[in-house]
């Protein structure tokens, strides 16, 4: 059976940080070129390599490292966002673009971030002192420029939101670039450019009388299609695509010459009027009943809702009733018509001596009739039966005479 892994020691003066996309460019952490590379960035930013202590990485998340330093090391110049362009002395063009973040990790312990598979790498000393460890590393640019701020992550690669906001007291966000207007306000209606003078679509006054019988022209036509619109749709449509035409013809002849326009456009009215006249609708269909409207509240007198308005719910529950009623009523006037009418034709049927069939929308008459008749068939049959014969009694004697059975001639 295979062991459980032990856990780390805990040390409860530490920070853990949130890096990602570290330096260098596509680390790999199981790999110790790329843990000495990173340990060494981060001992630039804090001017020693004494309070680095550790790295936690986790394979399915390359792009993030949780930093373990120590508590008591001032975090300023770490935390927020470092360009590589400007820390880097010769960056290549591919590192120009790139940049690291670091932010306040959600992890307070090393438990707390072995318990979520962080795999934790010790920070040696050996790291530094063999590669003659000094701030002026021929890599960055010293002294090192200052963090920036920067917005937390949009979304954790790891799938769980591990990384804290920057705190506005270490790195302030910048001012807006323009403050908010808030709708209604003066800034809102000062800056709102002014919506004064004629729209370049429209034509003004000083185009001539021309442009003016134009207008009164296409107001007519308008008039016209509104006057085709209410008596038949599919009229409306024709008329609509006519108007249409004209109104791109005038539009095309506006430009070369004004008095051929107004020709146009009377002439398109006389033919739209006249298509308007003769046309035939071949689609139309009967219209559909028109539904009753609903009745107003007697105590408000206006549109009131059954569930809210006890007037109202009466008002339509009383209406509804009376709808019922008459129904009914209906109903038992068609009933007792068509009883007529089987009486009527029922009384050339009667034949040796039996009784007209009685309707059978009458449930109740039609039981007692039958329970009548079953009565008297049953009377029928018990007059009909033979009597037994009853043998004969001695004069005088009042009990009946028992039969011998056969046992044999008597000795």
């Amino acid at each position: 059976m295979v062991k459980p892994e032990k856990s780390p020691k805990i040390q409860d003066d530490a920070n853990y940080l949130v890096v990602y996309q570290p330096y260098p460019s596509n680390a790999d952490f199981d790999l110790l070129e790329d843990c000495v590379a990173f340990a060494i960035w981060v001992a630039v930013v804090l001017g020693s390599y004494e309070p680095v202590w550790g790295i936690h990485h986790k394979p399915t998340a390359r792009s993030t490292v949780i930093l373990e330093v120590d508590r008591e090391i001032s975090l300023n110049n770490l935390l927020g966002e470092h360009r590589w362009k400007d820390i880097l002395k010769k960056p290549k063009e591919d590192e120009k673009q790139r940049v690291s973040q670091v932010f306040y990790s959600i992890y307070k312990t090393t438990g707390e971030a072995w318990k979520d598979h962080w795999k934790r790498i010790q920070v040696e000393s050996d790291w530094f002192t063999d590669r003659v460890w000094n701030l002026k590393e021929r890599l960055f640019n010293h002294p090192y420029p200052p963090s920036l701020w920067c917005r937390p992550l949009a979304e954790d690669p790891t799938g769980k939101s591990i990384a804290c906001p920057l705190p506005g007291s270490v790195k302030p966000p910048p001012p807006p670039d323009s403050p908010l207007l808030v709708p209604g306000s003066v800034e809102r209606v000062e800056a709102a450019p002014s919506s004064g003078g004629p729209s370049p679509g429209t034509p003004s006054a000083a185009s001539g009388n021309e442009t003016a019988g134009l207008s009164l022209a296409g107001r007519s036509l308008r008039t016209s299609d509104d006057e085709d619109d209410d008596d038949d749709d599919d009229e409306d449509f024709g008329d609509a695509g006519y108007a249409g035409q004209a109104e791109a013809s005038w539009l095309a002849a506006s430009s070369s010459n004004a008095s051929g326009t107004a020709k146009l456009w009377s002439s398109a009215i006389t033919s739209s009027q006249k298509a308007g006249s003769a046309d035939v609708d071949l689609w139309a269909q009967s219209s559909a009943p028109a539904q009753e409207a609903e009745p107003l509240c007697s105590a408000h007198g206006i549109k009131c809702s059954k569930g809210i308005c006890l007037a109202h719910q009466k008002l339509v529950k009383d209406k509804k009733r009376a709808a019922e009623v008459a129904e009914r009523e209906t109903r038992i006037k068609e009933r007792k018509a068509a009883k007529k009418e089987r009486a009527k034709a029922s009384r050339g049927i009667i034949i040796r001596g039996k009784k007209p069939e009685e309707p059978e929308d009458e449930e109740g008459e039609d039981e007692g009739e039958q329970q009548q008749q079953q009565e008297k068939e049953g009377e029928e049959e018990k007059e009909e039966e033979p009597k037994k014969e009853e043998p004969e009694q001695a004069s005088g004697s009042t009990t009946r005479k028992k039969e011998r059975r056969w046992r044999g001639p008597r000795t």
